[in-house]
C-alpha cells in the first residue's frame, strides 16, 4: 500500500492532466484588441532534450520595436492561458510570447518536472525571443510552476528586466512538506503507514504518533520517501527545484503575487520570498481567491503598470 501510494503521487507529478487543443483554437492570426491590431506569429523552438516547444508571439502591428513579456503557464496549463495577458498588454504596445512547456499542450515530451526541466525550456524560449528583430527588452510572467521557472531563469540571466511571480513556491520539497502536514490522513503512503505501524526512518508509527511530538520527523521522512519515488519516476531531484534559493542571484525587479486562500501553495511562500529578496525593487500583491482563481482586474492592471515601469518603451532598443 505504501509503495503504491508513493508511486501514485509520483505519477501525479509526472503526468498531470494535459490540456488538449488545436492550433485553430487560438483564433485568427490577426485580430483587434481595443483599437490595436495584433498579429500572432507561431513558431517552434527545440529544447535541450530534443523536444519541440510550440510558441506564439503576439505583436502590435505598426510597431518596429517593442518590449516582450514571456508568459509561463502552470503545470496543467498551455500557451492559451496567456489570452488574458495579450488583451492586457498589447494595447500598451507590449508584445507577448506564450508557449507550451515540454510535456504540456502541443509541445513534445511526456513529463512534468515542476520547474526542473521547464526552466531550461524557458531559457531556450528567451534565447530565441532575444534574437527577434524589434525586441527592445524582456520580462517574465509566470504562474505557479511557471513562476518557479521564471525565478530560476532570471537568477542567471541578466537580460531579464522584470518578473511577475504569481503563486511561486519556495521549493518543491517545501510544498510536499506542506501537503503532508495538511493532508496526512488523505495521503495513501502516510495513512497506510500509520495504520500498518510502518517504520519511517527508524520510527515505528501507530495512530497516536502523529500527535506525540515526533510528527515533524514523520513528515520529513515521508517527504524523503516521496523524493525517491519522484526521482525514480521523473528523473529529477525535488531538492534541485528551489526558486527561493535561485532568487538569491537575481537582480531584476520582482512583483510577488499570491491568492490569500491558496491551499496548494500556501501564501507564506511568497511572503517569505518577498521579505528576503534583496536583488532589486520588490513589490507584493495579495489576490482574493485560491490557487486556480481567475485573476482580478485590479491585479492585472497593477502588474501592467509594474511592467511598463521597467520595460524599455517602443523605439528604445536595449543594448544586449
Amino acid at each position: 500500500m505504501a509503495v503504491l501510494g508513493l508511486e501514485l503521487l509520483a505519477e501525479m507529478v509526472a503526468r498531470p492532466p494535459r490540456t488538449t487543443y488545436k492550433t485553430a483554437d487560438l483564433g485568427a492570426p490577426t485580430f483587434l484588441v481595443d483599437e490595436q491590431v495584433v498579429c500572432r506569429h507561431d513558431f517552434t523552438v527545440m529544447n535541450r532534450q530534443g523536444h519541440s516547444l510550440v510558441c506564439s508571439h503576439y505583436v502590435p502591428m505598426g510597431c518596429k520595436h517593442y518590449p516582450v513579456v514571456v508568459y509561463a503557464h502552470g503545470n496543467c496549463g498551455s500557451r492559451g492561458d496567456a489570452d488574458v495577458h495579450v488583451n492586457l498588454l498589447l494595447p500598451c504596445k507590449i508584445s507577448v510570447v506564450s508557449f507550451d512547456f515540454s510535456g504540456a499542450g502541443l509541445s513534445g515530451g511526456d513529463l512534468c518536472t515542476l520547474g526542473h526541466n521547464e526552466s531550461d525550456d524557458l531559457r531556450c524560449v528567451v534565447d530565441h525571443v532575444l534574437t527577434l528583430k524589434g525586441v527592445t527588452s524582456v520580462a517574465l510572467w509566470g504562474r505557479s510552476m511557471g513562476a518557479a521557472s521564471c525565478a530560476m531563469v532570471a537568477a542567471t540571466d541578466r537580460r531579464v528586466d522584470a518578473l511577475v511571480l504569481d503563486s511561486c513556491f519556495l521549493s518543491v520539497e517545501r510544498v510536499a512538506l506542506d501537503v503532508a502536514k495538511k493532508y496526512v490522513n488523505s495521503i495513501p503512503f502516510l495513512e497506510s503507514a500509520i495504520m500498518m505501524g510502518k517504520s519511517f526512518g527508524g520510527i515505528r508509527l501507530d495512530k497516536t504518533d502523529i500527535f506525540a511530538g515526533g510528527e515533524d520527523q514523520v513528515y520529513e521522512d515521508a517527504v524523503g520517501e516521496f523524493r525517491e519515488a519522484v526521482l525514480k519516476r521523473c528523473g529529477f531531484d525535488i531538492r534541485e527545484v528551489s526558486p527561493s534559493r535561485s532568487l538569491e542571484g537575481c537582480t531584476a525587479p520582482v512583483l510577488f503575487a499570491h491568492a490569500d486562500e491558496d491551499q496548494l501553495v500556501f501564501p507564506y511562500h511568497s511572503d517569505l520570498m518577498h521579505a528576503s529578496y534583496e536583488g532589486g525593487e520588490k513589490r507584493k500583491f495579495v489576490i482574493e481567491g485560491h490557487h486556480n482563481s481567475e485573476r482580478p482586474a485590479a491585479f492585472l492592471q497593477y502588474a501592467r503598470c509594474f511592467l511598463e515601469g521597467h520595460l524599455k518603451p517602443p523605439g528604445v532598443r536595449k543594448v544586449m
